[in-house]
Parts: C-alpha cells; structure tokens; sequence
C-alpha cells in the first residue's frame, strides 16, 4: 500500500483541523493527516472502520502520546498559526491509477487551451441630426 498526497502544506492559520477531520470521516476517507508545528508533530491515522488513531509528539518535552487525550490536544495545538497539514491517502498499488482526488480541481484554462478569436468591430456611425461643429472665422 502506497500514501498518495491529497493536500500538501496547508498552513493552520486557514484550516480547520476538526472540520476537516469530521469531512475525511464522512467520506470514509482512509489514510492520514500529518500536522506540523514549532516543535510539535502529530498523525491522524483514519482506518477502513472509520476509526480514529492519533499520534503526537511533543518535541521540546519529549512526550509521545496516542488516543482520546493526544487528539483533544492536536485540534487545540493545529490552531495555532505557522504549522502545516498534510493529507495522505492510502492507496493500495493497483487501485493507484484509478484512484481519484477526494475534491475534483476545476480546469484552468492556459494559454495553449484557449481559442482567440479576432473580430472587426464596426465603425459606430454618426447620428443623421447630430450638430455640426463651429469652424470661428
């Protein structure tokens, strides 16, 4: 089984962890979260089953910790600004062709897709009443 990156460095300042972790659930998401901070490092591991298991690792204590109380502490830490996210999904190595993002990316348009299409504008003719100007003599 391979990890396949879903998102790549979001920044905490912007992301939710909680509500992102809530929609991976309800998409019977499988894979992890990986958080980041000054210091701090903490994996979300979401099982086949639905089910959370939470790592975290307090590098300037010196404290590794897992479940209920470890993931209380990831949500309140990933609030802090600078840290990044991380989202892996598990993929086994036939499937990984198949496999599709869990949010389609819309199509941007770049310069070798875009048709252009040079039309002549027409001249805007003059009104038939319109008043003549003044030549002062």
């Amino acid at each position: 089984m391979n990890n396949r990156p879903i998102h790549e460095n979001l920044d905490t300042s912007f992301v939710n962890l909680s509500a992102l972790v809530k929609y991976l659930r309800r998409r019977q998401f499988v894979g992890n979260v990986k958080i980041q901070l000054n210091g701090y490092e903490a994996d979300i591991f979401l099982s086949n089953a639905n089910q959370l298991e939470v790592s975290e690792h307090d590098l300037l204590s010196g404290r590794i910790a897992t479940g209920e109380e470890a993931l209380q502490r990831v949500l309140i830490r990933a609030r802090e600004p600078g840290g990044t996210i991380n989202v892996f999904q598990q993929t086994e190595d036939s499937a990984e062709v198949d496999a599709k993002p869990l949010i389609e990316k819309p199509e941007v348009k770049t310069p070798e897709n875009i048709e252009v299409k040079l039309e002549t504008v027409p001249a805007i003719p003059k009104p038939v009443n319109a008043p003549q100007p003044v030549n002062p003599e």
